[in-house]
């Protein structure tokens, strides 16, 4: 006896269909060309996509940034294909940019600063400098150009997977009482 009771999925209904006319080439063509489906654009942007923007342009893959911004995938493919997000997104990438010529600017003045520093202690009071410093001094200066230290490694490996199978079949043909001669006819 069925009490009605369903347990999984939906109810079925009932199927209708009518004819409406017959298809013509038309149509058919038609269904190939473009049917203007497409997501709405970005009208106001937020905190959350200058945040998203930010992480693109700083290297981010969109999925983690999506994750980090709470975007779903979809979103997140969505806002990639918007000619606004976009533009935010190179409009930060130009930032970041800036910031690290910035920062190899400064790093560089710093650097000369400080050889021009040690050329002048050099040239004042050679013998107040340690040999450990002068040695240090030009380990860091032949790596960087070119001149420091090589290392070669060799590494051998001998798989002889061959000689693992021959060994193999004999194990198997003395198993089965079988010389290697009698199984190869």
């Amino acid at each position: 006896m069925t009490l009605g009771l369903r347990t999984t999925g939906r109810a079925s209904k009932a199927f209708s269909a009518e004819f409406e006319r017959e298809l013509g080439l038309d149509d058919v063509e038609s269904l190939q060309s473009e049917r203007g489906v497409a997501p709405p654009q970005i009208i106001h942007l937020r905190e959350r996509h200058h945040a998203l923007a930010r992480h693109i342009a700083e290297g981010k893959k969109p999925g983690e940034a999506a994750v980090l911004c709470r975007y779903s995938q979809s979103r997140m493919s969505i806002l990639l294909a918007d000619p606004a997000f976009t533009e935010l997104v190179s409009h930060y990438r130009g930032i970041v940019n800036d910031q690290f010529v910035d920062f190899q600017t400064k790093l560089a003045e710093l650097a000369l600063d400080a050889a021009l520093i040690l050329q002048s202690r050099m040239e004042d009071t050679p013998d107040d400098l340690s040999d450990a410093l002068i040695l240090q001094v030009i380990q860091v200066g032949a790596d960087r150009t070119g001149h420091g230290p090589t290392q070669k490694t060799e590494l051998n490996i001998k798989v002889g997977l061959a000689d693992r199978l021959t060994a193999a079949q004999d194990r198997i043909a003395k198993a089965r009482n079988i010389t290697p001669a009698e199984e190869a006819e």
